[in-house]
Order: C-alpha cells, then structure tokens, then sequence
C-alpha cells in the first residue's frame, strides 16, 4: 500500500518556476507512491541584509501550474531562525501552519521529505520520531547562499538532519561529500528535465547570430566572460532573459540585451533559437557543487552550449558535452567551431531518454516501496 501522504519542505516557492522539487512531488503522485502532497513553502532562514532593500524581487510573470492532490502552505515567519534565543517568535507565528502538519502526520504512514533544512523541518521530523520514514533532498549548498551566523546556522541544520532522517539524496557527488563525513552513505540522484516539453521544439531554426542565457541573474553570474565575449564579437547578439537579483556593470557592450522574466513556455522557445546557449557562472564554494539545470534543457534541444568549467560542468566539458568559455579564448574560432555542432537524431533521443526526471526519479521507488511493505 502506498504512502497515504507526505509533508514536504521546499527548498523553492511552489509558485516558482517548476524545478527539481516540484517535478519530484509530481512523479511521487504520478507513481502512486502517495496520494497527497502538503507542499511548505520556504520561509526566511537567514538574518535580513542591507542588500534586500535594493534588489528587486518580484516577478511578472505567472509561473504557477496547479497540481491535484498538492496542497500548499505558506509559513508566516521572522528572519530570525539563527538567533535561536529569540527564534520562539516564529514558534508563535507557525501556529496554524504546525497545525496542519500535524494533522497530516497524525497518520503513520505519512512521511516526511526535507529539500531544504530548517528548524520547522527538524520539529516535523522529531515529532514524528518512530512512526514515518522521511528523506534529505540536497540539490545545493544552501550554507553558500548566506554568511556569518546564517551560514553556520544552516551548515548546522543540515547536519542534524542527516543524522536523523531515514535517507540522504544529493544532486552532485560533491554535496555528497560532508554526508560520508556523518557516516552515511548518501544516494547521488543528479538533474535532470521534462523532456516532453522540447520534443517538438528542434524543428525551429536556430539564430546563428543570437548567442543566449535564460535564468536568474544573480552573484553567480559571471559578467566579466560575457562582457569580453560580446565586445570580441560585436556583430552577435548576447541575448540575457531572466530575473535580475544582482547589479549589472557600468560598461555593458551594446550587443548584450537584457529582457525581463518570461513565462516558462516561451523561455524554452527562446532557449530553442539560441545559436550558442551560455552557461556563465563564477568558480566559488557555492556553484562548485551545482548541477545545472539549463545543461539538460539546452542540449535536450539540441542547442550546442558554452560554460565556464563549475560544479558538474567542469567534468561535461571534459567529456566533450560542453565548450569551455574562458577568459582569453579565441572568441571567433570557438563560435564557428560550435555553431554546426549539437544533438540530432539517435543521440539526441537517447539524451532525452535518459536523462527525464522521470527516468531520474526511478531512484526513488525503492525508498517508498519499503514503506508499502
């Protein structure tokens, strides 16, 4: 018998773009591993920066898709988790959101699933200690978003719970790496992408002049590789879609275009014209450890792809699934090197096959069919 449910900590907003999370909590329901998801929203687990006051975090876009049988609740909260001594406040305000997680667990066979730690997180799972199974999905390194006291705050958090939980999944063997640490074996469940979404788009002609990046432009864009790649190649277009959550630089090339955030069906038309899809990211501790998302969506289209060498991508790269962007590199001769390159055909195909979430999350049947027995 399945799981009659399960409570989920998110580690994005389920009203977000969809990503890892919501496509998990949908294969869980599609599968029959559960009939019902109580979806918690993140709330904040960090101290306020002077920073939030000037960076615009809205969105324009409607990038909720409604799921039967997820039910979302949104935790009203203080950025006060570090500060454990005064953190009671929220205890005050999570009255009614603690109410229905344990109405929700008050059945034993609902589990517990944490895709971003937090002390709600660790109160569900301690309250339901000896009664459900529950599970750690860390697709990044959340410490590397915060400093200071946050940062140690949540380092902490995640460490206490993959002491308790039943079992610990990671998005990159590098995250895997302080989990062994705690003498746990974690389970590597890599990315991935809906690839019914890019099955009928390889047919649109691709912009050789166009070269493109869709996502959220944070820290960890690296704007100085983008900037010397468009004045080294004045004649392309370097086409930025996405939400801005950092500042931009004084001396922007005139061929770099900036356009806000669109709606998920016409990114993935967008990303499908792109003649070169980028990858920018900055080397640090934070994408040293990620697994990109956009890798699996570009290259599901075909679209040939530029990155500098973080996280994951350094290993693709290598093995010829990437092109390495640089500072110093011969701009030009990369550009025509790569612009008759791509997936058709067989490979493509076996690209997209392997790599769907739901082919990825076939990981996860055995975790709930161990609570079926």
């Amino acid at each position: 018998m399945a799981s009659n449910g399960i409570v989920y900590f998110a580690p994005v907003p389920f009203s977000s773009y969809w990503q890892r999370p919501h496509y998990m909590m949908h294969y869980l329901l599609k599968r029959g591993h559960v009939t019902r998801v109580l979806w918690i929203d993140p709330y904040p687990t960090r101290l306020p920066r002077l920073s939030d006051l000037s960076v615009d975090f809205s969105s324009s876009a409607d990038v909720s898709e409604p799921v039967d049988g997820i039910s979302v609740l949104r935790p009203r909260a203080l950025p006060l988790e570090p500060l454990t001594s005064i953190n009671w406040l929220n205890y005050f305000l999570w009255r009614g959101t603690w109410r229905e997680i344990q109405i929700a667990l008050a059945d034993e066979s609902c589990c517990i699933g944490v895709g971003r730690p937090s002390i709600l997180a660790a109160q569900a799972i301690k309250f339901a200690a000896q009664r459900g199974k529950s599970f750690l999905d860390i697709m990044d390194d959340f410490s590397e978003f915060y400093s200071g006291l946050s940062a140690k705050s949540m380092r902490q958090r995640e460490l206490e719970l993959i002491d308790v939980v039943d079992r610990v999944y990671v998005s990159a063997e590098s995250l895997g790496h302080r989990v062994s640490q705690r003498q746990r074996q974690p389970v590597l469940l890599p990315n991935a992408y809906q690839m019914d979404r890019v099955k009928d788009l390889t047919s649109i002609e691709r912009n050789h002049a166009v070269i493109g990046y869709v996502g959220t432009i944070a820290d960890w864009f690296d704007w100085d590789i983008v900037c010397e790649m468009a004045r080294a190649m004045p004649d392309k277009r370097v086409k930025i879609i996405g939400p801005l959550r950092t500042s931009i630089p004084n001396d922007l090339p005139n061929n770099v275009e900036l356009h806000p955030e669109c709606s998920l069906t016409q990114a993935i038309v967008e990303t499908s014209r792109f003649g070169v899809g980028i990858i920018p990211f900055r080397r640090n501790k934070l994408t040293s450890s990620v697994d990109p998302i956009k890798f699996y969506e570009m290259r599901g289209l075909g679209v040939p792809i530029w990155s500098t060498a973080f996280g994951t991508m350094t290993e693709r790269i290598l093995n010829g699934e990437a092109y390495h962007m640089e500072p110093g590199s011969d701009w030009r001769g990369l550009f025509q090197k790569t612009i008759a390159t791509g997936l058709t055909g067989k490979s493509l195909a076996d690209f997209r096959k392997e790599n769907d979430w739901d082919c990825r999350f076939g990981a996860l049947d055995d975790f709930f069919l161990d609570l079926a027995d």
